[in-house]
Order: C-alpha cells, then structure tokens, then sequence
C-alpha cells in the first residue's frame, strides 16, 4: 500500500508500472513488456472479451465493447498526478473531477465483474457503479494520504449493491446479501468446472464455511418473479390467461345458475310456508344444508311418509308454474 505503482489491482501482488499521459491504453501494449505489465495486459484482454464469457444479449455486448474501446482512450494518473488533481478536485474544479472519473473508468469493469449474473444487467452496474466513481472524485481528499482507487472501490461496490437490491428483483432484498449471494455465485461456477456438475447445498455450504439452510435460503432468494403479462415461449395468451382456477364456476355456468336461482325464487312465493319450509330444507336451497324428510318431519311432528307427499304437491305447484325444462331440478 502507498506504491505508486499500486493500480487497479485486486490484490497487493499485481502491481503495474503507470502510463504516461502521452500512451493510451491499447498502445502501452504494442512494445515488449514485463512481466508485470503483461499481467495488466491480460486483465484489459478479459474485459475486451467479456462478450465471450457473457450471458446478455448480442446487442448489449456490442455495446459493452464500444464502451470499453472508448474509455481505453482515457490515460491513468501516477501517484503525483492524482494528488495534484484530486486536490483541485477536492477544492470544487470540475474539470479536476471528470479527469479521476475518466482516468478510473476501466476500475469500475472490474469491481462490476464481481457481481455479475446475479439480476441486473452488467451495463447497468457499469452505470450505477459510474455514479459511484463521480461521487468519489467529488469527497477524495489526497490529504488523507489514501489512493484514490482505494477510496473509490468502496464507493463503486456500495452503488452497485444498492443498485441489485433495489432494481433487480420485484421483491427487494437486504443489502447484505448481495454480497454474500455474489460469492456464492462465484464458489458454485468454481464447483461446477471441478466437479462438472451442480454442486449441492453441503458442498456449497463447506466450501464457503456456511450453514446449509443458509445456502438454501441463499438459493431461493436467486429465484426471480414471474409477470402474469408475459408471453411463455410462442403463445400469444399472457400467462394469467391460461392459468385455470380448479375452484371456479365458468361465467357462462355461474350466470345461468343465478338465473335459475332467481327464477327459483320466484316460483316459490306461490307455495305455503310449510311447503316453502319443507322445499328449502330438502334441496339445500338459500344456504342451508340438504336435510332427509325423516329429519325435517321431526320438526313438524309428522311422519317420513306425510312429509313426501308434501313435497310431491310443492313440487307439482313448481312445475305447473316454471317452463318444463326442469329447471328447479338443475337449481336445486
């Protein structure tokens, strides 16, 4: 740490001598170089074929590699000049603070990388790690005798992690997990290359030191929501549309029944109260439970017999007064 040579590296070991202002990105390589520089070399060759080991679309990848082609134009500082610039930035010059961002674009690839396939376009953390980047450049204070990528990597993984828990899943997530969700992601891609299968959750839970319903849970929380709106493979229906519920009367079945119900209803203000009584408890009618005629002549203290033969003449009523298509049998 303090080695001016200390850029863009995820570990101490990778260490790079800094270009100058006068050679761009893709040019520092055209010489021979050592063996450190070739290591920066092969980092920047991963990002240009990021296309490659990608998941997102043609058109995406096209795009991410004209933004990398792009930002390579922007050199890197060396300790002195981002002291120099991170003062003026610290003071208020935006030029000073469009430098560090632009000088430390390609730093935001590679903290992004880091979180990929997880729910959010890999674009899109580029951009909201970009937002990071800016903010900063505009809060480094050289005085505290920090490197300017050391301060702005935090800055760049807090954005992007807010931006995968707020942005890539319709029920948010708990910052963090998105990081713990990352590693895991990057431990079972590891586990699937050693193995050549999907690990299962206690291999997954040792090589990560975790507890396997952790792992579980993890897991479950990388499941994303289905939109009722969208279309499966080539239909044309939305999925709510062939979505059938077992419990449920078809329109034209439940219109046809409330208008035999109500038809129903009506013939029966014809008959007595004890006939009405007698014809609503016998059917299960308005509600009530279907009751035997043994059951209901205890209420009337008559016998099963004289109970069926008032229900025999309510019914004849009811036919006499409805159309004879047996409409009081299918309602009832």
């Amino acid at each position: 740490r303090g080695d001016p040579r200390d850029r863009y590296c995820d570990s101490p070991e990778e260490k790079v001598v800094p270009l100058t202002n006068q050679r761009n990105w893709e040019g520092a390589f055209s010489a021979p170089l050592p063996p450190l520089k070739k290591k920066m070399k092969r980092r920047f060759t991963e990002q240009q074929n990021d296309a490659e080991s990608s998941k997102d679309t043609n058109e995406e990848l096209s795009s991410l590699k004209r933004y990398i082609a792009d930002i390579s134009r922007y050199p890197l500082l060396n300790r002195e000049e981002e002291r120099e610039i991170g003062v003026k930035a610290f003071q208020g010059n935006d030029e000073a603070v469009q430098t560090l961002v632009k000088a430390n674009l390609r730093l935001v690839i590679v903290v992004a990388k880091k979180y990929r396939n997880i729910g959010l376009p890999f674009l899109d953390m580029i951009s909201e790690g970009n937002i990071g980047l800016f903010q900063a450049a505009k809060r480094f204070d050289p005085a505290k005798g920090t490197r300017f990528s050391t301060y702005c990597a935090i800055w760049i993984r807090q954005y992007i992690r807010r931006a995968l828990s707020n942005q890539s899943r319709t029920i948010r997530i708990p910052v963090y997990l998105v990081d713990r969700m990352a590693r895991m992601r990057r431990a079972e891609v590891e586990l699937v290359h050693t193995l050549g299968r999907e690990p299962t959750e206690q291999e997954l839970a040792q090589e990560l030191d975790e507890k396997p319903d952790q792992i579980q849970m993890m897991r479950s929380k990388q499941q994303f929501t289905i939109s009722l709106d969208d279309c499966y493979e080539e239909s044309v229906q939305d999925l709510y549309e062939r979505l059938a519920d077992l419990n449920s009367q078809e329109i034209p079945d439940r219109v046809a029944r409330t208008e035999e119900q109500e038809l129903v209803h009506e013939a029966m203000q014809m008959l007595d109260d004890r006939e009405k009584d007698i014809i609503i408890n016998r059917f299960g009618l308005e509600g009530r439970p279907i009751s035997t005629l043994e059951k209901i002549g205890l209420g009337y203290g008559l016998t099963k017999e004289r109970m069926r033969q008032i229900q025999a003449v309510a019914l004849e009523k009811l036919r006499a007064r409805m159309n004879p298509d047996g409409a009081l049998l299918q309602a009832a």
